[in-house]
């Protein structure tokens, strides 16, 4: 039997708000960008670690509206040529 190893963590005590999300994928890797007043944290995972957040926001969402209510929301539409396409990868 494998023996377990404990990992020590540090954790920064201190919550970010959140005021945008951006995120970009290539083949290889998802580039998660989240701007928090004048700065901006990046996150970098697999595909399949990617799709595991992807879960469990759901999972957490699900139970939240369970508890509080239907949240109604979509995603903010961009105007045409305002943007460019994200290329990520090589």
């Amino acid at each position: 039997m494998e023996e377990q190893r404990q990992i020590p963590v540090s954790m920064n005590p201190i919550f970010h708000y959140v005021s945008n999300v951006q995120i970009g994928a290539g083949e290889e890797e998802f580039v998660l960008a989240l701007t928090s007043g004048n700065q901006v944290f990046q996150f970098v995972m697999s595909p399949k670690h990617m799709k595991r957040v992807k879960l469990l926001l759901d999972k957490n969402i699900d139970e939240y509206e369970k508890n509080f209510g239907k949240l109604e929301t979509k995603l903010p539409e961009v105007k045409k040529g305002t943007m460019e396409k994200n290329k990520m990868g090589f």
